[in-house]
């Protein structure tokens, strides 16, 4: 589709373990397509700080925007099963959920579902989906949990 974005889901260690094809259509039938090379968790890590902290966000655009200031992985969707937050809790001692805008209540279930595989679990309230807040004020709310 002419209208999609190929964007490389990555395991924790950078290695490109599949795709996601985001549509950028307002017409689109669907807005994201994932393909997996591989039979991993479609979570996409990005690690710069190398950092025990973690923002858990719902998509690559949040996670890479999330990545200049903290270290992210995006869920590749909205969903966080026990396998994904194995996967997170093996690198990572402190989650902060700050799914999209309109999933705080849903953000709230995943912490407290997989608290117990953290020393710390919390949310992050937003105002705005990650991936559309201002850089300034990105950095504000990013800021605050580091």
């Amino acid at each position: 589709d002419e209208h999609r974005v190929a964007l490389p889901i990555f395991s924790p260690m950078g290695r490109r373990r599949g795709w996601v094809l985001r549509s950028y259509d307002a017409f689109a039938r669907r807005k994201a397509l994932t393909r997996m090379d591989v039979e991993e968790p479609h979570l996409s890590f990005y690690r710069p700080n190398n950092s025990p902290q973690v923002v858990i966000v719902e998509d690559i655009p949040s996670a890479v925007r999330a990545a200049k200031y903290v270290d992210s992985v995006a869920l590749c969707g909205s969903g966080c099963g026990p396998d994904y937050a194995m996967e997170i809790a093996a690198h990572f001692h402190n989650v902060v959920w700050a799914l999209d805008a309109d999933a705080t209540a849903h953000s709230i279930r995943m912490m407290r579902k997989h608290a117990l595989l953290f020393e710390s679990s919390r949310v992050l309230v937003l105002e705005r989906d990650m991936k559309d807040e201002s850089e300034e004020r990105l950095c504000e709310i990013l800021e605050e949990i580091r």
